[in-house]
């Protein structure tokens, strides 16, 4: 299966402290989708939006990665799993679309390591910081 990653999993030392060895495929922009972040702990997530997109990196995951991240997201509880088709790319997105509100400084550091690790755009994780909520 193939895992589109946008948020915190984006880092090395996350996917490190999870065990899981995920292989990068490639950059990738979800179109009509915009991250936001949401309350109650600001927890990155993603909900549809026209003429948005969401950079990340899509990863090929083994079934034993998807336990540990299911496991790590608090999948079915806390996050769903949602399917890109027909391509079969899975994502993680919040159950309760709660509000949104600024990430955690841990958070912000999280992402922006990832974001450099792959080459993403710092500017657009900064547009993100400074108006999902």
């Amino acid at each position: 299966m193939f895992y589109f990653a946008y948020g915190t999993n984006l880092n090395s030392n996350i996917q490190k402290k999870l065990k899981v060895h995920l292989k990068k495929i490639k950059i990738y922009k979800l179109k009509n989708y915009k991250l936001v972040f949401r309350k109650p702990y600001g927890d990155p997530d993603i909900e549809p939006a026209v003429n948005s997109t969401t950079p990340g990196v899509i990863f090929d995951l083994n079934v034993l990665d998807e336990k540990k991240l299911d496991h790590y997201e608090d999948y079915p509880n806390y996050y769903k799993k949602t399917f890109i088709d027909p391509t079969k790319i899975m994502f993680y997105e919040m159950i309760n679309k709660t509000k949104c509100q600024k990430p955690s400084f841990q958070t912000q550091e999280l992402l922006k390591a990832g974001y450099l690790e792959h080459g993403l755009d710092l500017r657009i994780l900064n547009h993100f910081f400074q108006n999902s909520f």
